[in-house]
């Protein structure tokens, strides 16, 4: 449509400045905000969006994990896992890989901080904090059956705020109903532009909720002990590629998370949809998945100056990863939506994502209301998004997977597990899209050794 990014643009305003994301689910909020655009067009009044519902949007488009698996649950946790239907842990559900990767390493703290309002209960579990990022786990418990579930506010903050980073990031997180009476999720705080946190810090989570029509807020606090391994590289790599210019300034390794540290600089032009995004790929061909990211924008001399770049991506595997290579995009935001529906057929159904690549569904398996797919993605940008499609029953209700697991096979191919949650068995459709791949500025490409 012609004019959707006049839409987005005057339907945000400056709302997208103040929420920090990576770039790569910025295009996905926007892509969402004008698909609303086109479900609400019959209505007298057209959408507005204020901050805290931009968050509801990001968890409707994103399934960002952040919570580790530890070998040995306390008989209190062990119990309050053990009620919640085909989940194990919530942390095997929706960790992502650099916590599954910690598993092992005693970082995670147990919480059981618990909080309620009204006839609703708040149960955070478990956090973990690498002086990059603090992630914990927690249980929504109703008396009454939840209808329906939003987060309508999530604020995390310090007790010593002089202590506290600038520029810090807050995030809802994803979440999962798990049970008639009961949601499970996991939120995080990702720090920018920061300087070392202290070891020890006091955290003061605030959720605001609606659950069937009715607030309910949460509050807590309790202390976190800083993991200790980190490793700096600050590698000052410049390439440039006609007018563009990109640096490496720094990259930071915690056994949770990678940071990268860059600037960036190209031409202004007119009427530009297009947005910076970037990938890791390690010396084995592997995509490694982005958590977050905080970009700061100046304009000088007819030049986009983007002085302050940081993007935060999975924890790397020690033993393998001999370098890795940031490699910058170019993608556009003025997207055409053209979705492909068909009959699910289960297992062998194949996917033609165009310039993303393709989809083969190899496994379907139900363990009650729960499928969980198995396929093979085929693609360079195999993390560009949380969902290449989506299920429909015959009313209509979508469905969005969890991706549980996304293994690397060899460069460009991928065995990823999907869980679609209280799914029927039949009647299924299967919604997707063809789309135009972002462009990888290969000229710009800067390969940083860790060995």
């Amino acid at each position: 449509m012609k004019n959707d990014s006049k839409f987005i643009k005057e339907t945000l305003g400056n709302v997208m400045k103040d929420v920090h994301f990576s770039e790569r689910d910025r295009q996905k909020v926007l892509l969402e905000v004008k698909n609303l655009k086109e479900e609400k067009s019959s209505r007298p009044n057209i959408i507005v969006l204020y901050k805290k519902h931009i968050v509801a949007a990001i968890i409707f488009c994103l399934f960002i994990s952040m919570l580790l698996t530890f070998a040995k649950l306390s008989p209190t946790l062990a119990n309050t896992l053990s009620s919640i239907p085909f989940i194990e842990s919530i942390f095997k559900a929706y960790g992502d890989g650099g916590l599954k990767k910690g598993k092992d390493s005693q970082l995670v703290s147990t919480i059981i901080a618990t909080s309620k309002s009204n006839e609703v209960e708040m149960t955070i579990e478990e956090a973990i904090y690498d002086g990059e990022r603090i992630s914990f786990s927690y249980i929504v418990e109703s008396k009454e059956p939840i209808r329906d579930y939003q987060i309508d506010n999530f604020n995390v903050s310090f007790k010593e705020e002089a202590r506290a980073p600038m520029g810090k990031l807050t995030e809802a997180g994803n979440y999962e109903m798990v049970s008639a009476n009961k949601v499970a999720g996991i939120g995080t705080v990702n720090f920018f532009k920061h300087k070392d946190l202290p070891k020890e810090i006091e955290v003061h989570p605030y959720y605001a909720v609606v659950i069937n029509g009715k607030y309910e807020i949460f509050q807590f606090e309790f202390k976190l002990i800083k993991t200790e391994k980190v490793e700096t590289i600050a590698p000052m790599i410049t390439r440039q590629s006609k007018e563009s210019e990109f640096t490496v300034k720094e990259l930071k390794r915690t056994p949770i998370t990678t940071v990268v540290n860059m600037s960036f600089k190209r031409p202004l032009t007119e009427n530009d949809d297009k947005i910076l995004m970037f990938q890791l790929i390690t010396n084995e061909g592997e995509v490694v998945p982005s958590l977050d990211g905080f970009i700061g924008s100046t304009k000088k001399d007819n030049m986009e100056v983007m002085d302050s770049i940081q993007e935060s991506f999975e924890g790397l595997d020690e033993k393998n990863t001999d370098y890795v290579t940031i490699q910058p995009m170019i993608a556009n935001i003025n997207l055409t939506y053209n979705p492909i529906e068909k009959p699910f057929r289960g297992k062998d159904t194949k996917l033609d994502l165009g310039e993303l690549g393709k989809i083969n569904i190899i496994g379907v398996k139900y363990t009650g209301n729960v499928m969980k797919l198995t396929y093979e993605l085929n693609s360079q940008f195999p993390v560009l998004h949380s969902n290449y499609f989506t299920l429909k029953d015959h009313l209509g209700k979508v469905y969005y997977g969890a991706n549980t697991s996304i293994t690397f096979k060899e460069k460009d191919h991928y065995i990823v597990e999907e869980e679609f949650m209280n799914i029927p068995q039949k009647g299924l459709t299967i919604e997707y899209t063809k789309e135009e791949a972002p462009e990888i500025l290969k000229d710009l490409e800067i390969e940083v050794p860790l060995k």
